[in-house]
């Protein structure tokens, strides 16, 4: 891992064109957290007896969400804990309440602070088997040591059943790709709600009933188009294709969980079950925007048609990056003046696509959205936005620590030196790069300076 870090580093250091003087102060915005704590979705698959619809919800929750508070229960072996419920009732076209379940959440934790870096979530589904129809889904998320609570009931579903027409097909599940499907015997859905997870492989899932029962493969052809902003902009074809897949049967696709995650086994002897198809297309290709994903199924001589537009979603991405404005002004660090200006020229979606193509010719992993460098470059402002913060320079990106951590990353040590008589002063030793930087705080209000870097 150091070594990977210090490649960034000398990458980045190799990027700064001009000198690592003082910034100018400007007004600090923070910006947005834009926080999401909960997914769900609900998707219509079919059970082993046709004449009914299942109905599956799964659901996703970071576990910020519930408040950590000491754990007073002896049976439970944690010193903290998390505690809350997650509640899904469907409503019928008539609002009869058809069924209803409870899912009681209990989390250990180590302290009642929050949890940083990588989200942490607690991931669950609940399963109905219905009669076919149209469902209301209430679905609710309540913190049991606060007022904290999520409600929706904005969801209907048109559940259908394996016979409701002549080619029935599921609702496409998002899934973990798998890397080969020879050797799976799992699938694991990506439970991001509608939505698909930033820069990794991806797949859908589809149940496939017919009243034909023809040997051999179904053929499906996709178009993936990404979705305009505004209606003045076209959308964009990203990806078609048509491939011939092989229908895996033998199995009631039925959910279960395995530790922090949701599965679906894909073993046993159920001849009675709908067979159904993964189909793989390239996620990690999608930048963070919004898609349509249009399909044609053909099987035999059926076909139906249909379609999913979903987000490519980060919910791991940098604070600093989220703000399109700030994460250009931020590399003030690694680029001229005129290239600055240049970046922030044009409208919303003109200076984000400067952001990423700036980032794309910089990039290790360019068969990938995902680009290690930036991610890079962005947590360290992150950490030196929250760490190097004071009154005098709130945004501690701008300052000279902030600066300097932005372009080298951690120090390997530091030595820190404070005399109520003198000068306070800070060290920061780079092994890798024999340097070192000296920052002192001439005010002793914890904004430090720096003096010109010499070398070890």
């Amino acid at each position: 891992m150091r070594r990977v870090l210090a490649h960034i580093s000398t990458v980045l250091l190799a990027l700064a064109l001009f000198d690592t003087g003082a910034v100018a102060q400007q007004q600090f915005k923070r910006p947005e957290q834009g926080a999401q704590f909960v997914f769900y979705d609900a998707l219509n698959l079919f059970p082993a007896d046709s004449s009914l619809a299942r109905i599956v919800i799964h659901y996703r929750i970071d576990q910020n969400f519930f408040v950590a508070t000491r754990n007073s229960d002896t049976s439970f072996p944690h010193e903290f804990r998390r505690r809350g419920d997650i509640s899904v009732e469907l409503l019928d076209s008539a609002a009869g309440s058809i069924a209803r379940e409870l899912d009681n959440v209990l989390i250990g934790a180590t302290s009642t602070e929050t949890l940083s870096g990588p989200k942490k979530w607690y991931q669950g589904f609940f399963s109905f088997e219905v009669r076919p129809g149209i469902y209301k889904i209430l679905f609710e998320v309540n913190d049991l040591e606060s007022r904290r609570n999520f409600v929706d009931n904005s969801r209907r579903l048109v559940a259908g059943n394996a016979s409701s027409e002549p080619l029935a097909v599921s609702t496409p599940m998002l899934l973990e790709r798998p890397d080969t499907m020879s050797t799976t015997e799992r699938f694991v859905p990506q439970n991001f709600g509608d939505d698909m997870l930033f820069g990794v492989p991806s797949a859908f899932l589809l149940q496939i009933a017919s009243t034909e029962i023809p040997d051999g493969p179904v053929t499906v052809s996709y178009r993936l188009t990404s979705q305009p902003q505004s209606s003045k902009e076209p959308s964009e074809v990203s990806f078609r294709d048509s491939v011939t897949l092989p229908l895996l049967r033998e199995h009631d696709l039925v959910p279960h969980r395995d530790g922090d995650r949701i599965v679906y086994d894909y073993s046993g002897s159920r001849t009675d079950a709908p067979p159904f198809v993964v189909l793989p297309f390239p996620g990690e290709k999608l930048l963070l925007r919004t898609y349509r994903m249009t399909l044609t199924i053909r099987r035999g001589s059926q076909t139906k048609e249909m379609s999913k537009e979903f987000r490519a979603v980060w919910p791991d991405m940098p604070l600093s990056l989220k703000d399109v404005d700030y994460a250009l002004d931020v590399m003030r660090y690694i680029t001229t003046e005129n290239q600055l200006d240049s970046l922030r020229n044009g409208n919303y979606e003109v200076r984000r696509k400067h952001l990423e193509e700036y980032w794309k010719v910089r990039d290790r992993t360019p068969e990938t959205a995902y680009n290690e460098v930036m991610t890079e470059y962005y947590r360290r402002v992150d950490y030196a936005m929250r760490a190097f913060g004071t009154l005098r320079i709130p945004d501690g990106a701008r300052s000279d620590r902030g600066r300097i951590y932005i372009l080298h990353g951690p120090p390997t040590r530091t030595e820190r030196t404070l005399n109520p008589n003198g000068l306070y002063e800070e060290v920061w030793i780079y092994e890798q790069f024999k340097k070192r930087f000296t920052f002192v705080d001439n005010s002793r209000n914890g904004t430090y300076e720096l003096i010109p870097a010499t070398p070890q």
